[in-house]
């Protein structure tokens, strides 16, 4: 049995540990990954797959970047040679990400089953690039693999069989044990606030990245800032990242590796970020999350206490700075911590 995850994304790359791990446990299984591209270079891509030992059968050297159609059609076919030339008998779409769209579309065009982790979620911002991407993938893909059962009766609501949904657990906690265990990384109730922006929302958006970053220094409690490429962009652009890099609030790092980045949440004392991901991890450590972005991917976090939403809302953030900590319990939202081995065994047995 051959199997093709295709991944393009920092975090596509970190959860694809979760498979790496568990295809071991599987004698006749051939699992494979493919990066697309969508991320690429040293800061955002190779150092990544380094540091965490991902072996990939093939790496798309070259996305014409030109317009959004050439980056599609980079994608589409690079993805669709894959395909052809390796004939899985599955592909993984993985996220929400444009490598899981087009992977999908792609295996779809082609009659080769689809399974797509991390489906299901719905957020009311249809215009949302990631939530574009996600609602496409599902309804393209034979199986879908969900979190929570809120995703799961979203499909069911749309039209899914039960038959095609599977409610396994999130990788994203078994990436996250692995590392953890890896590199002996405890968790410590820190004297930093950890702050990151990447989502197009915020960080091509000057005026709400002003009103983020003053938020921020009027509360005054130390801040740690691993700077994302495309924030920095707009930063300097406008002008704004010459008075964040003199703040004495404020500490601006260059991108962190994965490593770094769990060992920086893992001893934070709250996350401030607009990133999924990182706020699934931040949940997981049982660190308080204010989030940035006023999209609610996971309500039940919201609803426990854990995560507070205050978009770019200054007055909000800085409340929350000083005032937001969960009080009800945490229980654990996100499975075992062996959803990878979960997964690939569910789409074992639908062959």
């Amino acid at each position: 049995m051959k199997i093709i995850s295709f991944v393009g994304t920092r975090p596509e790359i970190i959860k694809s540990l979760a498979f790496c791990e568990a295809a071991s446990e599987f004698k006749n299984l051939d699992f494979s990954l493919i990066h697309t591209g969508q991320n690429s270079g040293p800061a955002m891509a190779d150092s990544l797959i380094q540091e965490l030992e991902i072996p990939l059968l093939k790496q798309n050297s070259f996305v014409d970047r030109t317009t959004p159609g050439s980056i599609s059609k980079s994608f589409l076919d690079f993805i669709m040679e894959c395909i052809q030339t390796y004939s899985p008998d599955v592909i993984i779409s993985n996220t929400d990400t444009d490598t899981a769209f087009y992977a999908a579309w792609a295996g779809a065009k082609l009659r080769v089953p689809v399974a797509h982790i991390e489906g299901g979620i719905r957020c009311e911002a249809r215009h949302n690039p990631e939530e574009i991407n996600r609602r496409l993938a599902d309804h393209l893909s034979d199986w879908v693999f969900t979190i929570s059962h809120e995703d799961t009766e979203s499909l069911l609501q749309e039209g899914f069989s039960t038959n095609q949904v599977f409610m396994l657990g999130d990788i994203t906690l078994d990436a996250l044990n692995i590392v953890m265990k890896r590199h002996r990384i405890q968790i410590t109730d820190g004297e930093y606030d950890l702050l990151t922006i990447h989502r197009q929302e915020n960080a091509n958006n000057p005026v709400r990245l002003k009103q983020i970053f003053r938020a921020v220094e009027k509360a005054g409690y130390k801040t740690v800032f691993p700077i994302h490429p495309r924030t920095r962009d707009t930063l300097e652009k406008s002008g704004l990242l010459k008075d964040l890099i003199r703040s004495s609030v404020i500490q601006v790092k260059e991108p962190q590796s994965y490593v770094e980045m769990v060992r920086l949440l893992a001893n934070c004392r709250k996350l401030i970020s607009d990133s999924g991901g990182l706020r699934r991890e931040a949940y997981m450590l049982d660190k308080p999350i204010i989030s940035l972005v006023p999209f609610v991917w996971f309500k039940k976090m919201n609803q426990l206490g854990y995560e507070f939403i205050a978009d770019a809302d200054q007055d909000k953030i800085e409340w929350a700075i000083h005032h937001f900590n969960p009080i009800e319990p945490r229980p654990a939202l996100f499975g075992d911590g062996r959803a990878g081995h979960h997964i690939l065994e569910t789409i074992l047995k639908q062959l």
